[in-house]
């Protein structure tokens, strides 16, 4: 049973990250990528499990990379969503 919800929920993620590349592009996909381990430090903070100010910092400094990846794309004036 173990191995099954694994290989679902590992195939589910796949799935919705491939869709989710298609429809933002590659570059805003990468960016966001990024926050993966910050998702992490906040679900396990969920679980009562406290972040070392090191990883808080990390943190911080990932979400502002993302902002400003964001926010050149958005300023360039191209338009990553339209598909030749």
């Amino acid at each position: 049973l173990m191995v099954l919800v694994a290989a679902t929920s590992t195939a589910a993620a796949v799935l919705l990250w491939l869709y989710g590349v298609g429809r933002l592009g590659v570059s805003v996909g990468a960016a966001y990528g990024n926050l993966v381990p910050v998702v992490t430090v906040a679900g396990a903070a969920l679980f009562g499990i406290a972040p070392r100010p090191l990883e808080l910092i990390g943190g911080v400094i990932v979400i502002a990379g993302v902002v400003v990846a964001q926010w050149g794309e958005r300023g360039s004036g191209r338009n990553r969503t339209a598909k030749p």
